[in-house]
């Protein structure tokens, strides 16, 4: 099972946040993961997966937080679900407060939001295990990783 939540960018677009409950985790190519965990969703509205189900509350709490967190730059969220090699990817894109992109729901959704957030492949398969984002299988543990 894999299962992630969360909001990606480089850590000076969260600047707006410093003061807030959230986890700041330094991720590969100088990019910061923001996990959305249980605390993180009942903080900001998030019930679940906004864009794999569909969920207009959950949409505006991940729509709310993008649009704040990404005031001063390019920022992605990200969710994935997959169990034994099934499942899928979905991805919100915003760039200095508006929402950059339509909800994308696919199997390669996050490879598309970590493009346009200036990730590179390098000689990695592709975006996703380049930046790291197979380290951990659930996204509680990537707040373990804290530093």
């Amino acid at each position: 099972m894999y299962i992630i939540q969360a909001f990606i960018g480089k850590l000076n677009n969260f600047s707006l946040l410093t003061g807030q409950t959230v986890n700041f985790v330094n991720i590969e190519q100088g990019f910061t993961l923001i996990p959305v965990n249980k605390s993180f969703q009942r903080g900001f509205g998030i019930e679940t997966f906004g864009v794999i189900e569909p969920n207009n509350q959950s949409l505006e709490g991940i729509t709310s937080f993008g649009t704040l967190a990404s005031n001063t730059g390019k920022v992605a969220y990200i969710e994935a679900e997959f169990f034994a090699g099934e499942g899928m990817q979905g991805a919100i894109m915003f760039d200095h407060g508006i929402i950059f992109s339509s909800p994308l729901k696919s199997k390669s959704a996050i490879n598309v939001a970590l493009k346009f957030l200036g990730v590179s492949k390098l000689s990695y398969v592709d975006e996703f295990e380049a930046i790291g984002l197979g380290k951990y299988r659930k996204t509680e543990d990537w707040i373990k990783l804290k530093n």
